[in-house]
């Protein structure tokens, strides 16, 4: 997603196993999205919180992959970069028949969401 150009960079990466890694970002409060979401109030929307799931998934496995099934997905608190400029996304990945499950949890301090999907490989 080329408008998230910016938008974050991976500040520290924690890998337990090859299916189970932590990824701290930091999040650009100066954003151009943020104008839109909202200004002197910026929220972090939940689809671009998805999309950063995905891009740190595609980091992890080492190829792109795409979401075809959500099964659960829980915002749970406002995120502002103002107030929290880094965030753990948390992924814990599990292969099965249909591709990849994903669990994703992004916190710091406070869960800002909760994320169960199923991934698939991006064909070119």
């Amino acid at each position: 997603m080329a408008i998230l150009e910016g938008f974050y960079t991976v500040i520290s990466t924690e890998k337990h196993t090859d299916l189970q890694t932590d990824f701290t970002i930091e999040i650009n409060a100066n954003h151009a999205i943020f104008e839109g979401h909202f200004p002197n109030m910026p929220v972090t929307p939940g689809v671009v919180q998805l999309e950063i799931a995905k891009q740190l998934i595609a980091k992890m496995i080492g190829h792109e992959v795409v979401l075809s099934k959500m099964s659960a997905c829980k915002y749970t608190a406002i995120l502002n970069p103002n107030q929290t400029p880094t965030v753990v996304f948390k992924l814990n990945l599990t292969p099965n028949e249909e591709g990849i499950k994903a669990t994703i949890i992004v916190e710091q301090e406070t869960v800002f969401s909760k994320i169960n999907a199923t991934y698939t490989e991006k064909l070119s």
